[in-house]
C-alpha cells in the first residue's frame, strides 16, 4: 500500500497543479481534497462488514481494483466535478486495505524486529511521500497532465497486477483467522 499511497499523493498533485495553472477557484481545488477525505471515512465504515465476508487477501484485491477504478478516468479530464468523484472513489477502499495490510504486517513481523521494521517504514512512507508532490510538478511540467497522469495510473495497474499474482497478497487470512498468525522466525 506504500505505493498505492504515494501513487495518490502523486494523482493530487499533478491535479492540483493542473487546477491551479487553469486558474480554477480555490474552493473547487479544496473540493477535490474533500471527495478524498469522504472516500477515506466512507470507507472506513465498509471495513468491518467487509472483513466479515472475504478473506484478508480479497480485500486487498478489491481494494486496489477500486482504486484503480477511480484512477482511470483522471487523466481524460479537467473537470472539477468529476475529478471529486474520482478521487472520492480512488480513496474508498483506502482503509480497508491499509487495516488489513497493517494488521498483518503486525502480526507477522517477529517481535524482536517490530519497532525497527516500523520505523523504516514509517521513514519510507514519509520520504517518498514527500517526493512523490516533488515528482508530480516536474512529471506536469515535462509530460503535461494527460501524460503524468497516465504515468500514475500505469503504476496503480503494475500495483493490481502485482497484488492478483502474489501469492503472499492472497494468502492472507480472515480476520478471525489473525490470532492463529505467528511471527516469521
Amino acid at each position: 500500500m506504500l505505493l498505492i499511497n504515494c501513487v495518490i499523493t502523486l494523482l493530487v498533485g499533478i491535479m492540483i497543479l493542473d487546477q491551479q495553472t487553469l486558474q480554477t477557484p480555490g474552493v473547487l481545488i479544496g473540493l477535490i481534497s474533500t471527495g478524498s477525505g469522504i472516500g477515506l471515512l466512507s470507507g472506513a465504515f465498509l471495513t468491518a462488514p467487509l472483513s466479515q465476508h472475504y478473506t484478508g487477501g480479497r480485500i486487498v484485491q478489491i481494494s486496489v481494483l477500486v482504486i484503480l477504478l477511480g484512477c482511470v478516468f483522471q487523466p481524460y479530464t479537467h473537470q472539477v466535478y468529476v475529478l471529486i468523484i474520482c478521487m472520492t472513489v480512488t480513496n474508498l477502499m483506502i482503509v480497508p486495505a491499509n487495516s488489513i495490510l497493517g494488521s498483518y504486517s503486525d502480526l507477522i513481523i517477529p517481535n524482536a524486529l517490530r519497532g525497527r521494521v516500523t520505523s523504516i517504514f514509517a521513514l519510507c512512507n514519509i520520504v517518498l511521500g514527500s517526493v512523490s508532490s516533488a515528482v508530480a510538478g516536474i512529471l506536469l511540467a515535462v509530460m503535461g497532465y494527460r501524460n503524468a497522469m497516465n504515468t500514475a495510473v500505469a503504476a496503480v495497474l503494475v500495483t493490481v497486477l502485482v497484488t492478483f499474482t502474489s501469492r503472499g497478497i492472497r494468502d492472507i487470512p480472515s480476520r478471525d483467522q489473525f490470532s492463529n498468525l505467528t511471527p516469521w522466525e
